[in-house]
């Protein structure tokens, strides 16, 4: 459930990012006692996220008591029923507290998931950046660079004996990823030499740990062995 519908990340479910390990039960079990209480108390009591718009630009957000009446385990979504004559909805699982379960792990569920949706976020935004920046005025790969990728990467008899196997697009997704590489150094040294320039600008991220290390992105050679005729 989102209010912003623009297809921006902003606009992610917050379901997407749900961390299991802080659900106090599987949504399996809370729909049996959903159906089990249904038809004796008329749901399930919880608290859930109430949202009414007044106008375009006003809207009240809160948490409310209700008893959820359905459970719609392929789309992770509840039907909840507000007490005081509002009318019921559906919401994402997420943004439903019940009465029997632990709200100081609920509210970890809800903590962990904003937190690792702004991470995903400024991950994105941040890669977004690389990405858009040109490429043009940097060096790509030598011929001593490009011999030495080949024989890593054509490392058995077979593979070097095969005379029709084409090495170019290997070679280019390479350069592309070597060049990008470098873009990401650059924009990293530069985000850290002008932190407080980038602040004022109200970027989606200055937190260069986000990135992958070129280590990481590119591990060591490890020799594979085949046993058997090549």
């Amino acid at each position: 459930m989102t209010i912003d519908e623009d297809g921006s990340i902003d606009s992610m479910a917050l379901s997407i990012f749900d961390n299991t390990d802080y659900h106090s039960r599987p949504l399996e079990m809370w729909h049996q006692f959903i159906y089990n209480t249904k038809p004796i108390a008329g749901g399930l009591p919880a608290r859930a996220l109430y949202i009414d718009q007044k106008d375009d630009k006003h809207f009240i957000v809160e948490w409310r008591a209700c008893k959820v009446v359905d459970c719609f385990l392929e789309s992770n979504e509840l039907y909840v029923s507000f007490e005081g004559g509002d009318k019921g909805c559906k919401l994402e699982a997420i943004y439903v507290c019940f009465d029997g379960e632990d709200p100081e792990l609920y509210s970890k569920r809800i903590y962990e998931a904003v937190q690792l949706r702004n991470r995903v976020k400024a991950t994105t935004c941040l890669n977004v950046y690389i990405d858009c920046m040109p490429v043009d005025s940097l060096k790509a790969l030598d011929s001593e660079q490009v011999n030495r990728v080949l024989d890593n990467a054509m490392n058995m008899n077979k593979i070097r004996q095969n005379s029709s196997l084409d090495t170019s697009s290997l070679l280019q997704q390479y350069n592309l990823n070597h060049m990008r590489t470098l873009n990401q150094l650059s924009f990293i040294q530069l985000m850290q030499s002008q932190q407080k320039d980038l602040e004022m600008v109200r970027s989606a991220s200055t937190d260069t740990s986000l990135f992958l290390r070129p280590a990481d992105m590119f591990p060591p050679r490890h020799h594979i062995y085949y046993i058997g005729a090549l």
